[in-house]
């Protein structure tokens, strides 16, 4: 009878001798590097005290920081990292915490909490260890800013559903259960300016003067201008005031409330002009027309009515045959879907103004994909409210760990990638470690792609100066 194989490839697997040696996380050091250049256990240790022994506070948010870039998702998987000795060498490292040390440390971010009494959604006052997280990260984005040179800044805000099946989980307005983080960001960069962990029954609208006032909070004072471009969440007329008095130039998608909508329909026909956008190849149209009206709602004085007369851009479609249904009992409702307007105090010609805006959806929805796909804020660690808002707040503070690497350490082509073209080239790949007389030696394969961009890399982390 023929022998079978009993494998597809003849080659045996073993294990090594020694298990300081090979390293699967090469690249993983630059991460820490950057993590100390920018002095964050310092800034740890100043603003977050919820433990006594132990590992510190900075060795663990290190160490989860450094695990979600690499590309974990639950604190089970430190195991991969406490396994890497050789990795723990690089670092200068003699352990890494257990997922159990990870669990207890998170929950320390938790306090109980008492809901109000006649509310359905609320947002719990954040207790001394988070607003302390808070003020890491709020340092550490004042200095990219600061280091970016920019003058000008652009605030994006929007909710994201996380979904979980946990029983504390409350029902979201996008079906199923889970929590709805807010995001605040900062266009240019690319960076989280401010979070706020919510319930999912929280609606995105809730609050929302108070943590734009947040945002703003962590400009630093090299920022001279502030813009914002935000949804329908925030068509808050106390909100678009506060613009106009603080100097704020805005882009906000408004409500299409039916007195409004009768204004729109009222739009002469030779007012309307065609949307057109840049490609490589030129302008081409986008199937929409745009048009200009000046509105207010009629309440209040003549003086009042002036003061609050804001100027509205509006969109439409032009390729579906929209008076087919004018006649129907379902005219109202289809007519509105058919129309886009946004409300500005900004005096851009009108088409560049609408292609502004509409660049927000791509910004603040990739930076929320980035948060929970490419990192770990999608899945959720524990039951604990508090524990949770930690565990995203952390995410947040990788990201803009990960942003600092790209803009300013990184070649053009890794500026805006996915992080797992980064764990690809840099993060995740293998070296051999070794110790040749008081200097520890990471050795990658022979000519790889990634070695003169890491050799870079660490020269541009080592001379980079924060104020």
């Amino acid at each position: 009878m023929r022998n079978l194989r009993q494998t597809v490839f003849p080659f045996k697997l073993e294990m090594m001798d020694k298990d300081d040696q090979l390293t699967g996380f090469g690249g993983l050091p630059l991460v820490h590097e950057l993590y100390h250049k920018i002095k964050l256990p310092k800034l740890i240790k100043r603003y977050i005290k919820v433990k006594e022994k132990g590992w510190s506070e900075s060795e663990i948010i290190e160490a989860l920081v450094a695990l979600s870039i690499a590309g974990g998702e639950h604190m089970d998987d430190m195991t991969i990292l406490r396994s890497d000795h050789a990795y723990q060498r690089v670092i200068g490292k003699k352990g890494i915490p257990s997922a159990k040390a990870v669990e207890r440390f998170l929950k320390r971010f938790h306090s109980s909490r008492q809901k109000p009494k006649d509310a359905t959604a609320w947002v719990p006052k954040e207790n001394r260890a988070l607003q302390g997280l808070a003020k890491v990260n709020r340092a550490l984005v004042g200095r990219l800013i600061e280091a970016s040179g920019l003058t000008t800044v652009t605030i994006e805000n929007d909710a994201t559903a996380v979904f979980s099946q946990k029983e504390q989980s409350c029902p979201t307005y996008k079906g199923g259960t889970g929590y709805m983080p807010v995001v605040g960001s900062i266009a240019e960069l690319g960076i989280v300016v401010h979070d706020e962990f919510r319930d999912g029954n929280v609606p995105p609208g809730f609050e929302v003067m108070r943590f734009f006032k947040g945002c703003e909070k962590t400009l630093p004072k090299t920022v001279k201008r502030i813009r914002t471009r935000l949804d329908g969440a925030y068509y808050n007329h106390d909100l678009i005031e506060y613009f106009n008095k603080q100097g704020i130039e805005f882009t906000i998608t408004a409500e299409k409330r039916k007195g409004f909508m009768e204004w729109i329909e009222a739009i002469p026909e030779a007012e309307w002009k065609s949307l057109m956008k840049p490609t490589e190849h030129g302008w081409v149209e986008t199937g929409r027309e745009w048009a200009e009206l000046h509105w207010v709602s009629a309440r209040g004085t003549r003086e009042f009515m002036d003061e609050h007369t804001y100027r509205y851009l509006v969109t439409r479609r032009t390729q579906v045959q929209w008076e087919m249904f004018q006649h129907d009992a379902i005219f109202e409702t289809t007519i509105s879907d058919r129309y886009e307007v946004i409300v500005t105090n900004m005096d851009w010609f009108g088409d560049r103004l609408i292609r502004w805006h509409y660049e927000r959806g791509g910004c603040i929805e990739q930076l929320h994909d980035r948060l929970k796909n490419d990192l770990a804020g999608g899945i959720l660690p524990c039951a604990e409210f508090g524990a949770n808002a930690a565990w995203w707040r952390i995410q947040c503070l990788a990201w803009n760990l990960v942003r600092a690497l790209q803009i300013h350490m990184l070649p053009e082509e890794f500026s805006r990638c996915h992080l797992k073209k980064l764990r690809l080239w840099l993060i995740c790949i293998a070296g051999r470690v070794i110790k040749s007389g008081r200097q520890i030696i990471l050795k990658l394969t022979r000519n790889h792609p990634a070695f003169e961009i890491y050799k870079n890399a660490r020269r541009l982390i080592a001379g980079f100066v924060f104020t």
